[in-house]
């Protein structure tokens, strides 16, 4: 009985602790300038990028390793936000593809009068990397304007929603943020900081 009970108390404890480690949370704060890590893909989500400050803290979608954060205009210019995701390559997210990334960008753009462009985009700090440009922009000059970057390695799979209103003038600040950001950070060593 005692040997029942024994064998018991450890599966009991071997159980939980496999679950603790596979829920462990993938997002970790370090060092004094308020940087954000991704365990699993290295990537580090500065404070400040490119004239975008971050508006909220990195968090975690559906509770699983796919990371996010949303970055504003440090001018405080009105109606933009960027939202930067970062998905394991074999995620079952919708976004975590080209196709579920368009259509969810496209449906939150919701203007029937959108005209799409796609094209490739080149990454000057990895140009290695896979990456489209999509422009959902309304007919109006001065009307909602959706960038999508979605950038593709072996791993990862990382999304870039820019969503502002204007004409295409300030699509170049957006390409100078999206260039900017730490790509020589993705696919690091997980357990080097």
């Amino acid at each position: 009985m005692a040997k029942t009970r024994s064998i018991w108390v450890t599966g009991l404890l071997g159980g939980w602790l496999a679950c603790s480690v596979s829920t462990a949370d993938p997002l970790h704060q370090y060092g004094p300038t308020q940087v954000w890590r991704h365990e699993n893909s290295g990537w580090k989500f500065l404070d400040e990028v490119s004239g975008f400050k971050r508006a909220v803290t990195p968090y975690t979608i559906d509770g699983g390793p796919d990371v996010g954060i949303t970055y504003a205009p440090v001018n405080a210019e009105p109606n933009v936000t960027a939202v930067l995701e970062i998905f394991l390559a074999n995620s079952g997210a919708i976004d975590a593809t080209l196709e579920g990334a368009r259509t969810s960008a496209a449906k939150r753009a919701s203007d029937s009068s959108l005209v799409s462009k796609e094209t490739p985009f080149r990454l000057v700090a990895r140009p290695e990397l896979h990456a489209t440009k999509v422009t959902f922009a309304s007919n109006a000059k001065s009307g909602p304007r959706s960038l999508l970057y979605f950038i593709t390695s072996d791993q990862f799979r990382v999304k870039v929603l820019v969503n502002r209103t204007g004409d295409s003038s300030g699509d170049k600040a957006v390409d100078d943020f999206v260039q900017a950001l730490p790509w020589n950070t993705l696919g690091t060593d997980p357990n080097v900081f």
